[in-house]
């Protein structure tokens, strides 16, 4: 647990310089926690990009990470 914390630290760091930061997580909490844009795959396409003014959700990620969604598109 206090790797994760010296990461994200660094990750905030970088931000504030105003550098990009890129984190691939499977762990959806820890990625709406940290994360101002999230890019949603299923089965390697991109089928939904949320910026952090929508209102990220695990719901909302999960919609189009799953193979009902990307039908619906």
């Amino acid at each position: 647990m206090g790797a994760k914390v010296e990461i994200y630290k660094i990750m905030n760091q970088m931000k504030r310089e105003g550098k990009a930061v890129v984190m691939v997580s499977s762990e959806l909490p820890e990625t709406l926690g940290v994360a101002d844009r999230i890019y949603v795959m299923h089965e390697g396409e991109i089928t939904k990009c949320f910026d952090r003014v929508e209102g990220l959700s695990e719901t909302g990620v999960m919609k189009y990470a799953t193979a009902s969604a990307a039908a619906s598109n």
